[in-house]
């Protein structure tokens, strides 16, 4: 007796499910690629403007520490009363030594503003003083303080608007999937815009 034999039909059933599932296998792997590669992509984006903030900061850290060293010899410069003139030592010393060491940024924007406040007292008393304010080294250093501003303005500007791409970017998909995935965090240390103490005292 011969064995019975397959219909041609029921062997095609089965080259078509094979076929099926290597189709999908292939899918599967193919997607599997691309979310790998667009994950890794991702990340580096994330990496990438997670760095620039931090280059910017650097360049307004530098710009706070160059406006600092410029305030002793102001200080030294203009006359106050002695109780006056202890306290903006103080003050002072104290915004250098935040400036000067590993701190937050929110610890240095303030340390900042303190110093501006002094700044503008002592260029308010320097400026009531017709000696002070026509001495040369006296001039030299506002000149300096000036491009120190000038400069912390840019360094600021560039940093916020570096700080609010990350952030921006954090918000939408795939990336806040991704940073949730690789530990990346909103970072809300803005350095606020608003006139300073110095600025507020020239109006």
């Amino acid at each position: 007796m011969n064995p019975p034999q397959r219909s041609a039909g029921g062997s095609g059933k089965i080259e078509f499910h094979v076929k099926r599932i290597v189709i999908a296998l292939v899918a599967v792997t193919a997607l599997g690629i691309i979310a790998r590669v667009r994950f890794l992509s991702t990340r580096d984006s994330l990496t990438a403007q997670r760095g620039a903030v931090s280059d910017c900061w650097t360049a307004v850290e530098s710009a706070l520490r160059d406006h600092a060293d410029l305030l002793p010899a102001l200080a030294g410069k203009v006359k106050l009363a002695p109780k006056l003139q202890a306290q903006t030592q103080q003050t002072i010393a104290a915004a250098r030594g935040v400036l000067d060491q590993p701190a937050q940024h929110r610890e240095k924007i303030q340390a900042y503003h303190q110093l501006s406040r002094e700044t503008a007292r002592l260029l308010l008393a320097a400026d009531q003083d017709h000696q002070v304010r026509t001495d040369r080294d006296f001039l030299l250093l506002k000149e300096q303080l000036t491009d120190t501003d000038n400069r912390i303005l840019v360094a600021r500007r560039k940093y916020n608007e570096a700080l609010e791409r990350y952030n921006a970017s954090l918000s939408v998909f795939p990336h806040n999937l991704v940073a949730a995935l690789s530990g990346f965090s909103r970072d809300d240390d803005y350095f606020p815009t608003a006139p300073d103490a110095r600025a507020s005292s020239k109006e």
